[in-house]
């Protein structure tokens, strides 16, 4: 339950009140443990970038801006989310046919369950801020121009890497 709280603050006020599509869920990576004791890094959480500071007003923008966030990972939801909830007028722009990114393919694994409900929480929450979300739509330059957006933010994210292991290879066993 520690870990739940630090992914959603409010966690036991949304239980309380039924609220449950709304509790944003741990993804069990224990960044919240190991950014401190392992990394000697501040405090956070992998879900949750507010994370300690969850009490502190978010501050509104002196003026509302148009912003096009260019990828739908992880980093592009949550930049997404944030930005709409302080009022900005945000469009998601994700070239492939679905959002996610490597976390929706990292999802397929039985043992990362939990990455397909943060992804399902994240769409909930663009729904519910109305983003303008876009699959299937590449963010060129052309098609930015067109948007004349007021900022453009780019968060396309990973790319999946192969390790340098020839195919075949048999581990060494003692």
């Amino acid at each position: 339950m520690a870990r739940a709280i630090i992914a959603d603050g409010s966690f036991v006020s949304k239980a309380r009140n039924r609220q449950l599509a709304e509790i944003r869920p741990c993804i069990g990576t224990n960044d919240c443990l190991h950014r401190v004791t392992v990394d000697r890094l501040a405090f956070g959480c992998s879900v949750n970038p507010r994370a300690g500071n969850d009490e502190e007003p978010m501050a509104r923008p002196a003026r509302v801006k148009s912003v096009v966030v260019a990828g739908g990972g992880p980093a592009g939801l949550e930049l997404a989310v944030l930005l709409a909830e302080r009022g900005h007028q945000v469009a998601l722009w994700e070239k492939e046919p679905e959002l996610g990114g490597q976390m929706r393919v990292a999802a397929r694994a039985r043992e990362n369950s939990s990455y397909r409900d943060y992804l399902a929480y994240q769409s909930r929450q663009l729904r519910v801020l109305g983003v303008d979300v876009r699959t299937g739509l590449e963010a060129t330059p052309e098609n930015v121009l067109d948007a004349a957006p007021d900022v453009v933010a780019v968060a396309t994210g990973a790319l999946s890497r192969r390790p340098g292991i020839p195919r075949g290879a048999a581990s060494a066993r003692a």
